[in-house]
């Protein structure tokens, strides 16, 4: 199939290159613009049946009055005593800047500061240094992530430096912007630092590279080419499907529905840029590598430039697509994860690769028919240059042929004993790799010099850390009445036992995490004692509890009124870490524990919990199952490319273990440098580097087994066993670890952001690479193939009745295949 293919692609190339430059412009104006389909955020893409997600539905139904979906916080703080009436009027005065008024409109559904009805107090600071502090909230209607917030926060930013550094500002006074939509915002510039970092320096990485191998400008302008024509292409059909994906919504969930999924979309996301941007120009140049590679060889056997290409073409093409085969549906299998993101992100990869794989196998050959010899100047090819005389001979060439001719000497020598000492070298980080902490805090994704983070800072030394994400909890009793007189006490006798509630931690200490609740009974969160109260803060507590403002807080209304009510737990925790998981985790156990009881003031209640933690705990659950399911489905569908194309199950499952081995060395070396780099307040990885990291790895990594080993077993019905797998080490060492050198170096690209995540996985992904081509490929595959090959020498030897020396027999290619 593939020599019809390679001579199609000969005979038509003009043709080709027509097509090739036709498509992307057509496209180009066809396609909707990328930064108009994308979209971001984690919560938003969690499966439905999730706590956090029916909270945030219940809130959202019974509390019309809570719209806000992000908010902005400024902090005015005077860190060498209490805030004078000026500092106050200070807040103010940025308060009313961003009053909405209903003439205009504006994304700020409304402004709390210290003098608001209910809420002003609570923004006063009591926890830490005692009046030193104030906040301004303004709640959004817009999504923490949202792109329309980003103009707007810019001006925030602007506006509050503009006033830091005005000369009628109090001395000594602080101003800090911090909350949801800051942080967001910092999150959506930092994405795309990222992915202009990370594109530039693939460019010139990729064409620096290629430069230092090839040394022909031709050479390096056949894969760049290339390589450009499938990005642009790839991200306009991206750009169509995800558009077609959204038009057709319903038809998706009827599909989703009979497939037994609860979700089935397709979208793609910001950060998914950047991953297109690494594997695509990495894999793509691998492809164009291994054609130009074996296009060499045949010109340097004497044929022709037109034959040299057909033969070339015809031999790679089952081993390219087999290879690309295996990081397509690697990443394809993603689809059957239950978070959002990665369900789409996945296949969004693989889509891009597929057309990575057309262009390479089509764009590149086709070039490579124009240039002839020419794309070899001014070195030459076959013994000549291009202007005809004799080429000189390239001296690092003979160097690297003696290099890997020594190594593939000694694995065929001694491929017990590397084998086993490869193991156990690299047991220790494999120990690493099954005990990686992770982390969720966004805020220590962002550069620390970024204005949410330095606002946070600021913030954190007056309130109380658990105030900046409080856990929510609904209790919904459909029917009920929470307003009345029986149930307040009910809800007064709940807030006094959350507040008290303490267990038992890791250390089997007792802890009370909880600093405050804030209820119906009990709006502002005021310190609860077993002393008897003062009738008059009594009277104030009952008062403001009957407020109607406060009553849209804490009461449910519209259609459910009085059906559900709201309890805000502040905690010690930060609401990003694992102490806070765990502590929802305990709550939500004692909740359940109690409302099966019949006796219970709360028997057959509906709890459910909003907020941070909430999120980050089902973000944990669904991380967890996706990142064991996803690498199941992975190297499930990696290892039945492998069985098709190698038809031998043993070599195929080896293969697929010293992948998923590298991926353990990988993560357990990563842990051990990120955990050393950042000392004391290093928490762990980011979340989603498992996942990225296994199915990449694990993917990718695979073609360089393939490519090695379909070379193995050529050689082999050529040469024999052992001498042929010598000759394939020899023949396939350079350009393998010039593959994978650029891939690591792509994957090392991402480094260059200013995403802590961006930077953790990309150096992750640039190791694996680089354990995979001077390890995985260099030792461990050929180490085993070598037993096999001797395995099966002193079995023809025990056929033929004769003894056989186990280090170079050669063995004919009729016997490769008996002794299989």
């Amino acid at each position: 199939m593939f020599a019809k293919f390679a001579r199609f692609i000969s005979r038509y190339w003009i043709a080709v290159l027509i097509a090739w430059v036709v498509i992307p412009i057509v496209l180009f104006f066809v396609a909707p613009k990328w930064d108009d389909i994308t979209h971001d955020g984690d919560f938003a893409y969690l499966p439905p049946n999730l706590t956090s997600v029916r909270g945030d539905r219940l809130q959202a139904e019974m509390f019309p009055e809570m719209t806000a979906k992000s908010n902005i916080v400024l902090v005015v703080a005077r860190p060498d005593g209490r805030l004078t009436k000026d500092d106050k009027a200070v807040a103010i005065r940025l308060a009313d800047m961003y009053r909405p008024e209903p003439s205009k409109k504006s994304v700020v559904i409304s402004v709390l500061d210290h003098e608001a009805d209910i809420v002003g107090q609570k923004l006063i600071s009591r926890y830490g240094p005692h009046g030193q502090a104030v906040l301004v909230y303004l709640q959004l209607s817009t999504e923490l992530m949202a792109v329309d917030n980003m103009a707007f926060i810019n001006g925030v930013y602007r506006h509050v430096k503009e006033v830091q550094d005005s000369p009628d500002l109090p001395p000594g006074l602080q101003l800090g912007v911090t909350g949801s939509a800051p942080v967001g915002t910092d999150m959506l510039w930092s994405m795309k630092e990222s992915i202009d970092n990370t594109e530039l320096t693939t460019i010139l990485l990729v064409a620096v590279i290629l430069l230092i191998v090839y040394r022909s400008p031709g050479l390096v302008l056949v894969p760049l080419v290339s390589i450009g024509i499938s990005f642009f292409t790839s991200i306009n059909v991206i750009a169509l499907v995800a558009q077609w994906a959204d038009r057709h919504q319903d038809w998706l969930g009827r599909v989703g529905h009979w497939l037994g999924r609860q979700q089935f979309d397709f979208q793609i996301f910001k950060t998914t840029q950047i991953f297109i941007i690494v594997v695509l120009f990495g894999a793509a140049t691998d492809y164009c590598l291994f054609l130009i590679a074996r296009y060499r060889e045949e010109l340097d056997r004497g044929l022709e430039p037109r034959a040299a290409l057909e033969e070339a073409l015809g031999q790679t093409g089952h081993a390219l697509t087999a290879s690309a085969m295996t990081t397509i549906l690697g990443l394809g299998a993603m689809i059957f994860a239950d978070f959002g993101k990665y369900r789409s992100g996945g296949p969004t990869i693989a889509l891009s690769l597929i057309v990575a794989l057309l262009a390479c196998m089509t764009v590149a050959p086709a070039l490579l028919r124009a240039f002839g010899r020419a794309v070899f100047w001014p070195f030459g090819v076959g013994g000549k240059t291009a202007a005809g005389t004799t080429a000189a001979p390239v001296a690092t060439t003979s160097l690297m042929g003696r290099f890997w001719n020594r190594v593939a000497d000694v694995i065929v020598a001694h491929p017990g004993l590397i084998l086993v000492g490869s193991f156990l070298v690299l047991a220790v980080p494999v120990w690493h790799g099954f005990n990686v902490p992770i982390t969720y805090d966004m805020l220590a994704e962002l550069n620390p010099k970024r204005e949410s983070v330095q606002g946070m800072r600021l913030l954190e030394k007056y309130f109380l850390i658990g105030e900046t994400g409080p856990i929510t909890v609904f209790a919904n009793r459909g029917g009920g009445n929470f307003d009345s007189p029986e149930q307040r006490t009910k809800i007064a006798r709940l807030t006094k036992e959350l507040n008290d509630f303490e267990y038992e931690d890791s250390h089997h200490d007792k802890v009370h995490p909880i600093h405050a609740v804030r209820s119906l009974t009990n709006p502002l969160g005021d310190p609860i004692t077993d002393k008897k109260l003062s009738v008059r803060v009594l009277m104030q507590r009952k008062a403001v509890s009957n407020n109607p403002e406060c009553k849209k807080i804490f009461l449910s209304s519209g259609e459910h009124v009085g059906e559900a009510t709201r309890f805000e737990l502040i905690s010690i925790y930060d609401p990003f870490s694992q102490e806070s998981m765990r502590l929802l985790g305990k709550i939500d156990e004692w909740l359940e524990k109690m409302k099966s009881q019949p006796n219970s003031d709360w028997h057959d209640v509906e709890f459910d919990f909003i907020g941070v933690t909430a999120g980050i705990r089902d973000l944990d659950q669904v991380n967890q199952a996706d990142t064991f399911w996803v690498g199941v489905y992975v190297a499930m569908a990696v290892l039945i490319v492998l069985i098709f194309l190698l038809h031998r199950p043993l070599v195929s499952l080896y293969l697929i273990f010293t992948v998923v081995f590298g991926y353990l060395v990988s993560l357990g070396l990563t842990n051990l440098f990120f955990g050393w780099l950042y000392g004391s307040t290093y928490q762990g990885l980011d979340w989603k580097l498992k996942i990225f990291l296994f199915v990449i790895l694990v993917a990718v990594g695979e073609d360089y087994n393939i490519y090695l080993v379909t070379r193995v077993f050529e050689e082999q019905r050529r040469r024999g066993l052992l001498p042929g797998l010598h000759e394939a080490v020899v023949r396939t060492g350079g350009i393998i670890t010039s593959c994978g050198v650029i891939m690591a170096g792509t994957f090392g690209s991402m480094a260059t952001g200013t995403l802590r995540s961006m930077i953790e996985l990309g150096f992750a992904m640039s190791l694996g690479v680089l354990l995979d081509t001077f390890v995985i490929r260099t030792i461990i595959v050929p180490a085993f193939l070598a037993l096999l090959a001797r395995w099966g020498v002193r079995s023809v030897a025990e056929v033929r009745g004769d003894v056989a020396s186990p280090h170079f027999e050669p063995v004919s290619g009729d016997l490769v295949h008996a002794s299989k």
